[in-house]
């Protein structure tokens, strides 16, 4: 499942949001990404596009949940 316009996987989007400080955008696309279990998303915890996101608690849970059964 890709997560929009052109095709681009959610996490490829999450990291454009989160880049330009979209915090509620880029926290969106993360939950599609881990969602559709987009091998990129494995990376969360140390993508420096997503740095700005680490205090953030959403960010936190959602990098909790990557590798759970789901």
């Amino acid at each position: 499942r890709r997560g929009g316009a052109g095709g681009q996987p959610a996490f490829v989007l999450a990291e454009s949001h989160a880049f330009v400080g979209e915090r509620a955008e880029a926290l969106r696309y993360l939950r599609q990404s881990i969602a559709a279990r987009e091998p990129l998303a494995l990376t969360m915890r140390i993508d420096p596009l997503l740095r700005n996101l680490h205090a953030d608690p959403e960010f936190r849970r959602l990098a909790a949940q990557i590798g759970q059964p789901g």
